[in-house]
């Protein structure tokens, strides 16, 4: 099995892996006679037609991707293994040649977390509570009301702050990868309640190359702050116990509820996180100039 890594911009990875039919032909075989055997043929019950008239019958591409499902996991597990690579993401797998007894050619591209270079936030943070601290008020009945409220941070302002301190290339298979998710949430969200994408678009007075665009810049930002706050998450040694985790499934009102949250519990302590490292960012809004 001969094998190549290249790396890609943002973290990303291509692996083109051939693989030696002898490596792929009894999978094929048996997948093949599987296959075979499902198919109908004019006069024929199913299942009872010789196996030369059926074999004529059979996609060959159904073939290819059906082995391809059975064998790339395992090829694919040993390569990262053997690379040392850590995957963020589902690979996005295509056979650039798959053939019946000849060696097979698979393209795997993938990315680890993106490398972040983060400024320093403090600073950047404890100057955006200034400024909102050092703004004119109009002297009212209301004054010390209104100076608590326009010295309050919001987390719209905080994000920004932090964006302007971060450094960091997204890979573009993260970047599409999320974007597609997103995208088909939102046209599951439409089909729910009746709409059809060219109708939204209408209604929004968008092109769907404008709806994508948008998505995408949202993609980007959100990707950028999510993988700022666990780097500052892991500088700052913001940890979750898992009593914490358990005062949280706790509170579920049904068993399912609890169940659900159990399988969920690696998706908590990541939100958790994120949480209370935002809230130790936000602490102490209100800075004296």
């Amino acid at each position: 099995m001969h094998k190549t890594l290249t790396k890609l911009p943002g973290n990303a990875y291509q692996m083109i892996i051939t693989v030696p039919w002898n490596d792929i032909k009894t999978a094929y075989v048996r997948i093949f006679d599987r296959i075979a055997e499902e198919v109908e043929v004019s006069g024929f019950r199913k299942g009872k037609a010789p196996k030369e008239l059926a074999a004529k019958q059979v996609n060959s591409q159904v073939v290819y991707e059906e082995v391809a499902k059975e064998i790339i996991p395992g090829i694919y597990q040993d390569s990262v293994k053997e690379y040392g690579l850590h995957p963020i993401i589902t690979p996005h797998i295509s056979l650039q040649e798959a053939q019946e007894g000849k060696d097979w050619k698979i393209s795997i591209t993938s990315c680890d977390k993106p490398k972040l270079t983060i400024g320093d936030y403090h600073k950047a943070v404890t100057e955006l509570k200034r400024s909102k601290n050092q703004k004119i008020w109009t002297p009212d009945k209301n004054t010390d009301e209104k100076k608590d409220e326009d010295a309050k941070v919001t987390l719209d302002e905080l994000f920004t702050a932090l964006a302007n301190v971060i450094q960091v290339e997204l890979a573009e298979v993260l970047i599409e990868t999320e974007l597609n998710r997103s995208l088909s949430r939102m046209y599951g969200e439409l089909g729910k309640l009746g709409l059809s994408l060219e109708q939204y678009l209408a209604a929004q007075s968008k092109t769907a190359t404008q709806l994508r665009e948008e998505e995408r810049k949202k993609i980007i930002s959100s990707l950028t702050l999510e993988f700022a706050l666990e780097e500052i998450a892991d500088m700052e040694k913001v940890t979750v116990e898992p009593a914490e985790i358990e005062a949280i499934i706790a509170k579920a009102k049904t068993e399912e509820e609890k169940t659900s949250l159990k399988n969920e519990s690696y998706y908590l302590t990541t939100m958790l996180r994120r949480q209370k490292t935002i809230n130790s960012l936000m602490k102490d809004t209100v800075i004296k100039p």
